[in-house]
């Protein structure tokens, strides 16, 4: 059996208010260098949970705003977290 590494998740974001230009919509992304895999036998469309803490300068705060109200990104080479500070009505999640 062949894995498939190109699952992407896909996030609409929607601000608290109308005209909203800033962080806090989004979750927060770290690009990693190489892909990882679930462990074998994990369950499908369940997280794996990373331990640990990443250096600040890795951790990216997408930016919510017209014309940016969607985040599309690689599951096996992104790892993601909720916001410091939570800005949203809603962010609907397509995996």
């Amino acid at each position: 059996a062949t894995l498939d590494n190109s699952c992407y998740t896909v996030m609409l974001g929607f601000p608290l208010v109308d005209g909203y230009v800033g962080t806090g919509v989004f979750s927060h992304a770290i690009k990693l260098s190489k892909e990882q895999l679930a462990p074998l036998g994990h369950n499908f469309n369940e997280p794996v949970l990373f331990e640990g803490t990443a250096e600040e300068k890795y951790i990216v705060r997408p930016v919510f705003e017209q014309g940016k109200e969607i985040l599309r990104y690689r599951d096996v080479d992104t790892l993601h977290s909720a916001p410091d500070v939570v800005y949203r009505k809603s962010v609907m999640r397509f995996m």
